[in-house]
């Protein structure tokens, strides 16, 4: 019998470990570190610029608060969906008894 596998519930310090396991031995400082408020970040993106291929500064998202709240707001979300898909999982589940039960009882 094939083992069912549920997923548990995301949460944004759940997706920080993660970060952390994936990324430590390339980052290992920050790696599932999510960046203070008062630390900007600013990087560069390669762009063509006419034949030349040029970095063009780009500033990050705001600090940890802000991360944060987004972060948790997708998990919601997440959690939200994979809660309304098991609730249909288990309408099918029942709608399936009922018609196993109907065809028990009325065969013909």
């Amino acid at each position: 019998m094939e083992a069912q596998r549920r997923p548990g519930v995301l949460a944004a310090e759940r997706v920080c470990a993660w970060h952390r396991a994936i990324f430590l031995t390339t980052f290992e400082r920050d790696a599932g570190r999510v960046r203070a408020d008062d630390e900007p970040v600013e990087f560069g993106v390669p762009m063509r610029i006419g034949e030349e291929l040029c970095d063009v500064p780009v500033r990050g998202t705001l600090g940890r608060l802000v991360i944060m709240r987004e972060l948790r707001l997708a998990c919601e979300t997440f959690n939200a969906s994979v809660a309304a898909l098991r609730d249909c999982e288990r309408t099918v589940e029942a709608a399936e008894g009922v018609e196993r039960l109907r065809r028990s009882i009325a065969p013909f």
